[in-house]
């Protein structure tokens, strides 16, 4: 088992990252900026409204179904809510290119997350709005509704940091 997690791992390391679109990533220009506000239906078909959730810290993260690295980064930001109060934190997760609600259900059973829900933002309206090219992609916004960070691709290793940063905007005043 560890051979195959460290094979893995020297895979993950070789491939290139998931790019949607020939522009280079620019979510960087995103940080200190107010979190975009939208309305979306989820995979069950409710309305997921971004406003209700501010006051949380918030991860909203965007992927698709088939983008290796985002099948490898949602269990570790599932893992990392599921240690997270869910009054103080809110993980947001946003299928950027209009799959099937059902497409993405079973690409959640199969990586192994089916507790998690996804957005599905049907015409890149926040792909545009959030500035994202490539996948996965992430921003943590801060309890006033600030993105105070931005993340292109996977970084290995990036769970305990990410964890550590979540932990110290859920404590701010």
């Amino acid at each position: 088992m560890k051979k195959a997690f460290i094979l893995a791992a020297i895979l993950f390391t070789l491939l290139p990252m998931q790019s949607y679109g020939d522009e280079p990533a620019d979510i960087y220009e995103m940080k200190g900026k107010s979190i975009p506000t939208f309305n979306l239906d989820d995979i069950h078909g409710k309305k997921y409204k971004m406003r209700d959730h501010l006051g949380k810290v918030i991860l909203v993260n965007f992927f698709y179904v088939g983008c290796k690295p985002c099948e490898m980064e949602l269990p570790i930001l599932n893992k990392i809510k599921k240690s997270l109060p869910a009054d103080k934190f809110e993980l947001t997760i946003i299928n950027g290119i209009n799959q099937k609600p059902e497409e993405i259900k079973e690409f959640f059973r199969n990586i192994d997350v089916s507790e998690l829900n996804a957005i599905i933002d049907s015409i890149g309206v926040q792909v545009k709005r959030f500035n994202v090219t490539r996948y996965p992609t992430s921003f943590l916004i801060n309890k006033k509704g600030v993105i105070v960070e931005a993340f292109a691709g996977f970084p290995m290793g990036f769970e305990d940091s990410l964890s550590k940063r979540i932990k110290e905007l859920i404590d701010e005043e």
